[in-house]
């Protein structure tokens, strides 16, 4: 990131974090679809792919702050 201009990485960051919040929906809206006689462990990896995005998010929100 220290050769890209700073403008440029933060809006390039704001999309990707735009882009994982439509993912996260996606993902919370597939597991309230699931029906509870579905397989457990489909909830279960459901849970962890929404962990992932979170951490990312949060990760590219800490990342950004750091570039102001």
């Amino acid at each position: 990131l220290q050769y890209v201009d700073k403008k440029i990485a933060k809006r390039q960051l704001r999309g990707r974090v735009m882009f994982l919040k439509r993912i996260k929906r996606e993902l919370e809206d597939l597991k309230k679809t699931l029906k509870e006689t579905s397989k457990k462990h489909l909830k279960v990896i459901l849970d962890h792919d929404i962990d992932l995005v979170d951490a990312e998010i949060k990760s590219i929100a800490r990342l950004t702050d750091v570039l102001l």
